[in-house]
Order: C-alpha cells, then sequence, then structure tokens
C-alpha cells in the first residue's frame, strides 16, 4: 500500500508530464508559426523598432482574443502563438542576427 507521501509524489509526476505534454505541443505550434511566418515573409526585421511595432501589434490581437467574451479559447491560443512566434523572429532577427537598432 502506499503512503501518502507516495500518492502525492506520483500525483505531482502525473501533473508535470501533463504540464511537459502542454509545453511541448505548445512549442511546436509556435515553430510551425515561426516557420511558416519566415515563409511568407522571408525578409528578416529590418530594425528593433519594426520588430517592436509586430510584436506589439500581434500583442493586441492577443489581448483583444483574451478580455473579449465573444473570442473563443482557441482564438487565444491563436494569437497567442502569434505573439511568440514573432517575439522568437525579433530574438533570432534582431538580437542574434544583429538588425540595426
Amino acid at each position: 500500500m502506499k503512503t501518502e507521501r507516495e500518492k502525492q509524489l506520483t500525483a505531482r509526476q502525473v501533473a508535470n508530464a501533463a504540464r511537459d505534454l502542454h509545453i511541448n505541443e505548445a512549442m511546436d505550434m509556435v515553430r510551425a508559426e515561426l516557420e511558416a511566418a519566415y515563409k511568407h515573409f522571408p525578409v528578416d526585421f529590418r530594425s528593433a523598432h519594426e520588430g517592436v511595432a509586430i510584436i506589439e501589434e500581434e500583442f493586441l490581437e492577443f489581448r483583444s482574443a483574451a478580455y473579449w467574451p465573444h473570442k473563443t479559447k482557441d482564438d487565444e491560443a491563436e494569437e497567442a502563438v502569434q505573439l511568440a512566434a514573432m517575439s522568437l523572429r525579433y530574438l533570432v532577427d534582431v538580437c542574434y542576427k544583429g538588425a540595426p537598432r
């Protein structure tokens, strides 16, 4: 018979495994969105200002999806994925590749 500590540990392990699965799914969605963005818009961000403007636009769309009651969780997820993808693109194009500030 399992002790209370073993039951708690098992429940925590299950919760952590579920969280890890969701993280992996989310990262796969962000990667797919980022790859699609590079195919559709192959030119890197030309400057930090352009990157910030795009991220701001994505954030406003995400905020709208999160706050408005007529939007669904799927709408929120789609906008969150786009925001994350553009944030990663900023990291790559501006921070790593060195687009002008």
